[in-house]
Formats: C-alpha cells, sequence, structure tokens
C-alpha cells in the first residue's frame, strides 16, 4: 500500500471466543470508533488529508510496538499527538458505549498514561457540556491537541462554555 493511502483495518484478536463476549463487543466499538473518525476526516478534509494522518498513527504504532514494546509510547514521542487524539477518542467512544450499552467497562488500556490521559479529556469535555457531535467535528478536523482545543472553541457558541473548554485544556496541553 503506498504511502498516504493507508486506512485503519478492523482488526480483533480473539484467545477464546466463546468466553469473553463482552471483550470482543468492546473491541469492535473501538475499532469502529476509529472507522467513523476516519470517515468523518474523509468527509471534511479530504480522502488525501485523512490518509496522511492515518498512515502516522499506524507507522508511529507499529514503530512503538518495535521499539518500546507498546504501541502507544508518551507524550512527546513522535506523532504522539496523532496517537493520543485517535486512540484517546476510539478509548473514550468504547468506555462510553459499554457503560451505556452493557454497564460493563472492559479495561482500556490504563497501563499507558497517554491514552488514558487523553481518553479522560473527551470525557472531562462532555462533563462540562461539550457535545460528541462537537468533540467529533473538531477532531475530525485536528492533527494536534492545540488544533483540536482551537477547531472545538470554533464550533461552540456559549462563552462560558468556552471558558471551560480553556481552562480544561490547560490540564492537557
Amino acid at each position: 500500500v503506498p504511502i498516504g493511502l493507508i486506512k485503519p483495518d478492523l482488526i480483533i484478536l480473539c484467545e477464546n471466543i466463546t468466553v469473553n463476549y463482552n471483550r470482543r463487543r468492546s473491541t469492535v466499538w473501538h475499532e469502529l470508533s476509529h472507522g467513523t473518525h476516519l470517515q468523518a476526516m474523509i468527509n471534511n478534509k479530504g480522502i488525501m488529508w485523512a490518509s496522511n494522518y492515518w498512515t502516522k498513527v499506524v507507522t508511529q504504532e507499529g514503530l512503538n510496538g518495535v521499539n518500546k514494546g507498546d504501541t502507544y509510547g508518551e507524550k512527546g514521542d513522535s506523532n504522539w499527538e496523532y496517537i493520543a487524539l485517535a486512540e484517546g477518542w476510539a478509548c473514550y467512544r468504547q468506555k462510553k458505549m459499554c457503560l451505556t450499552y452493557m454497564s460493563y467497562i472492559h479495561k482500556i488500556p490504563t497501563y499507558n498514561s497517554l491514552i488514558t490521559n487523553y481518553s479522560n479529556m473527551y470525557f472531562d469535555l462532555k462533563n462540562i457540556g461539550v457535545s460528541d457531535k462537537q468533540l467529533e467535528k473538531s477532531l475530525s478536523i485536528s492533527n494536534s491537541i492545540n488544533s483540536f482545543k482551537t477547531n472545538l472553541l470554533k464550533v461552540v457558541d456559549d462563552t462560558n462554555l468556552k471558558n471551560l473548554v480553556n481552562q480544561k485544556f490547560n490540564k492537557y496541553e
């Protein structure tokens, strides 16, 4: 596959297909969140922008896995913001879906502070009144934490909510 044309695949590993249905269901929601994120990017920024974004995520996660033994890496690594935005969003959606439809939380990779932190960012923003629609719209056109904040402030109309968003981002920038 040429660089610039990579899209995320839906890859689900199952140890014993009959043992843990909730875990598989949770993983499907995580992976489908990547798919809807990609589609929103294509709709808002075009196929090449979206493909270049995902090329960075997939390539860096592969390199991190080989070099560090942890696909997500940590804040400050190459392309960490791409991974934080994409994987944090997928973990946020995964947890939200599990809570909504199963009253179950599959363990999000809490061993990785990068993913835990940026998954929590979406929950923090949701808890102050930012809608999932506003989060997804802003995420779909962002390739850094700062651009995500800037884009989110453009779609939030309420002045008080904008102030709260700015306060929340102090923790994540």
